[in-house]
């Protein structure tokens, strides 16, 4: 092999000889990067005898001109030589080094121009290099070569630079761009919402009618972001790049996602949660379920959380096979970021069905999806169908109703030739698909504004941050990477997009219900007499007016006065004002009162009993009610399966010609209207009970008979439409999910594997089609069972749950609030409201 090599380099230079004056050099740190980025070999060990501007000069009399042709030269490489070698003004170029230029073969074209690049990079100087940068970017600009060979054009002609800096860095401290995960998210909106939810909580447990309703404070409101992706998309990477850690670099190495990953705050070991053994068995009594086939991993089911260092992860779970048993993963990262948000990682696009229904559940509690397509795979497919797939992903994505926005993430761009006109392609290519499926909803543009378009290059900027460097062997910096810009992107709309969540309308609500206490609490003292001189905007802290003893100890105590200030006189004045307050208080719950007839009370009263009467009776009805869907979806499949069977006998008896496809579309066509049936069939669950009519008119605020009757206040009338609305989506919608078509696609894809479109009718026997025919049906229904069990369940739950808590609601601020007078602290309710209700 190197007698061959230093056969080749001898022919190279005797043909070079012939036609340029050449010596021998040992190649520099520019040259070797270059050749290494660009042309992926070695740099060549012969340059020009005389330096390339002495040469140039006799042609060029501005040094500006020189620059523009060394930037030209470098810009040449084997992908675009043929397309400069038809232009007239380059070959005039190339006749300034050697007069008979033209009769070298076009095949030794590539030989000479890489011995003018290595020239060029041998002999320019730090002030030239920064004038060919800047050309080489209005080559790029202009569309003449891409963006990744502009970068590794600047990486090589600063790699001496980038070389020395390094070294002289070695022990100094490091300066690399922080992680996403050190970013600081003080002073953000989502921190100021939280701070004043806080604060809010404090306010209800020491008012007395709202101490019930601390679990509106309770709610998690951690945000979560999703990562869906191609195999080797780069989705690992991705996320190892953004939570890495340089204190901690064991740590950070990439894990495929085989199973879903959780990131989230916590210190110590991660928890691997396994499927329970009753799950198990009831995927492997399936003949066509292979997807927990593991034998010797079965003793780990025994355990339902395992507790495991990270760095053991793959080598105790993934090399074992363990991995196919666990559920889910739990990985704790000591990031304060991590407080208020977690990323989930989840199994590469198109995963088992079992799989992909995880993915799916997990999406429907997340806050940001990304979604990341291997660009290279995209470019070199050439076909419409990958855009088509992708289309259809961010068409699902973007109308997930909890879902604010969606990062359509085109990663490996290091690994291709992305120039601007190939993205912009892209771009176009994939928003003019996306539009089209959104053509029929009338919130399109909204929709729209969800999506982002990023370009990365993941596995760089990993190198990067985990070697500490500026720049990467690709020629990409942390900037031009695209994780930055990402970073900035995801944060931006974490850390200052408002929570939008039921709970938080509701408190808002009654925290303006406590301020206006305070209002009439002003309002009585400036219109009584005998307290005229009570002042509440003097009293900085919140006071309990009620007449107790033990309240007014704990008045005195808020009371910031020195204790050796304290005279006598200033102690009767204290006692005398806490009197008058008192008597604020007295004459504050009995104009409360006076606004609640007790006529009304009762009737509100009766009402609420009514409700939570109802809410019970249709807790225990519903339950019973799902023998009677088992039987309408067992008798769906029986029929589907039936029908197919006995279309394909049809078919194979009575035609010489027939389409299995148009039978296998047919068959997928009537399991989804089937769906949708028998999802209107659980929904008529809910509704048609008169238990619900009954719930539904005393909430709906329409109604004139409804609780609307007695809402005395703006903020009364704005509770009742939240729950009312509330209650309408819970009983309408949750029914039929994307989850349901996701297993009827996977059937699809099965029956195309079993009964292939061009199958003979030769090939059509029991044991090859029959039998694994049947054995699709039985899983795949099984898992449609599964999953349609599972949204009625969860409907019958979230029903039970928020009536539960509307019930409390209602209670609280229908009755018990005209009972109590707790005057709070002006600035602070106005504090709290101004934070909690950020737009």
């Amino acid at each position: 092999m190197k007698k061959h090599s230093t056969q080749e380099v001898a022919q190279k230079m005797e043909i070079l000889h012939r036609f340029l004056p050449i010596q021998r050099i040992s190649p520099n740190n520019k040259l070797q990067t270059f050749f290494n980025l660009i042309y992926s070999k070695e740099a060549p060990e012969f340059i020009l005898r005389n330096e390339p501007k002495e040469l140039l000069a006799t042609h060029y009399e501005n040094p500006t001109d020189i620059h523009e042709v060394y930037a030209i030269i470098l810009a040449l490489n084997n992908n675009n030589l043929d397309l400069f070698l038809k232009i007239a003004s380059f070959r005039n170029i190339c006749k300034i080094f050697c007069e008979n230029i033209d009769l070298l073969p076009n095949k030794h074209y590539g030989i000479y121009l890489q011995c003018l690049q290595a020239s060029i990079l041998y002999y320019i100087d730090t002030k030239t290099s920064k004038q060919i940068i800047k050309d080489i970017k209005l080559l790029r600009e202009g569309g003449i070569i891409s963006f990744h060979d502009e970068k590794c054009i600047q990486a090589a002609i600063n790699s001496e630079n980038t070389r020395k800096l390094s070294k002289s860095n070695k022990n100094a401290p490091s300066q690399m761009i922080l992680s996403f995960s050190q970013l600081n998210a003080n002073h953000t909106l989502l921190k100021e919402q939280l701070l004043a939810i806080s604060k809010a909580r404090k306010i209800l447990q020491k008012t007395s009618w709202t101490k019930c309703l601390t679990f509106l404070c309770d709610e998690n409101f951690l945000k979560k972001v999703i990562i869906i992706g191609d195999k080797s998309a780069g989705k690992s990477t991705l996320i190892s790049t953004m939570l890495y850690d340089s204190d901690n670099k064991i740590d950070n190495k990439p894990l495929e996602a085989i199973a879903p990953i959780l990131y989230q705050y916590g210190k110590g070991d991660s928890k691997i949660e396994y499927l329970n053994t009753k799950e198990m068995k009831a995927f492997s009594s399936l003949s066509i379920n292979n997807v927990f086939a593991n034998n010797e991993a079965q003793p780990q089911l025994d355990k339902s959380i395992q507790k495991i260092k990270k760095s053991k992860i793959y080598e105790d779970i993934y090399q074992t096979g363990i991995i196919k048993q666990v559920k889910n993963i739990s990985i704790c990262h000591d990031s304060d970021i991590l407080k208020y948000m977690q990323f989930i990682n989840t199994p590469s696009l198109i995963p088992n069905a079992f799989r992909h229904l995880q993915i799916y559940e997990y999406l429907t509690t997340s806050n940001i999806a990304c979604y990341i397509i291997n660009t290279e795979e995209l470019l070199n497919s050439n076909t419409n169908k990958h855009y088509e797939y992708i289309a259809s992903v961010s068409f699902r994505l973007l109308t997930q109703d909890n879902i604010s926005y969606v990062y359509l993430i085109c990663s490996q761009v290091d690994k291709i030739n992305l120039t601007i006109k190939k993205r912009q392609t892209i771009h176009n290519k994939l928003l003019n698909l996306i539009e089209q499926r959104l053509d029929k909803i009338k919130q399109k543009q909204e929709i729209l504004h969800k999506l982002h378009f990023h370009y990365v290059t993941p596995a760089s900027a990993y190198n990067m941050r985990k070697q500490n460097t500026i720049t990467s062997e690709s020629g990409f910096d942390m900037q031009s990477s695209g994780v930055l810009e990402l970073e900035r992107q995801i944060f931006a709309h974490i850390f200052e997009s408002p929570i939008k969540h039921i709970y938080v309308e509701i408190l808002s609500n009654i925290i303006k219900l406590c301020q206006s206490d305070y209002i009439q609490g002003l309002e009585i003292a400036e219109s009584s007499i005998d307290i005229k001189e009570c002042s509440l905007e003097q009293d900085s802290e919140s006071l309990d007016y009620k007449n107790t003893d033990s309240k007014n100890d704990e008045q005195k105590k808020d009371v910031h006065i020195d204790s050796k200030e304290i005279d006598k006189e200033s102690k009767n004045t204290i006692k005398e004002k806490s009197a008058k307050l008192s008597l604020i208080s007295s004459l504050l719950i009995n104009n409360k009162q006076d606004r609640l007839s007790s006529q009304d009370r009762q009737e509100i009263i009766s009402m609420l009993n009514k409700i939570k009467q109802n809410a019970n009776l249709i807790a225990d009805k519903l339950p019973a009610k799902y023998s009677s869907f088992y039987v309408s979806f067992k008798n769906l499949r029986d029929n589907l399966y039936s029908q197919f069977i006995q279309s394909l006998n049809y078919e194979m008896q009575k035609r010489t010609n027939f389409s299995i496809k148009r039978l296998k579309h047919s068959t997928i066509d009537s399991i989804i209207i089937g769906l949708q049936g028998l999802s209107e069939i659980l929904q008529s669950h809910f509704i048609a009970h008169n238990e619900l009519n009954s719930i539904a008119s005393c909430l709906d605020s329409k109604n004139p008979n409804s609780l609307v009757r007695f809402t005395k206040t703006n903020e009364h009338k704005e509770i009742l439409d939240i729950l009312f609305k509330r209650f309408d989506s819970i009983i309408r919608d949750g029914y039929s999910t994307d989850s349901n078509n996701i297993i009827t696609e996977h059937l699809s894809y099965k029956l195309d594997i079993v009964l292939p479109d061009n199958t003979k009718k030769g090939a059509i026997s029991e044991e090859s089609i029959i039998k694994p025919l049947k054995a699709s049906f039985e899983y795949y229904f099984f898992l449609l069972e599964r999953n349609i069990e599972k949204l009625f369940n969860t409907r019958i739950a979230l029903f039970s749950e928020f009536m539960q808590c509307a019930t409390m609601i209602i209670e609280s601020s229908f009755i018990n609030y005209y009972d109590d007078a707790y005057i709070n602290d002006k600035d602070e309710c106005t504090w709290i409201l101004k934070n909690l209700v950020s737009k």
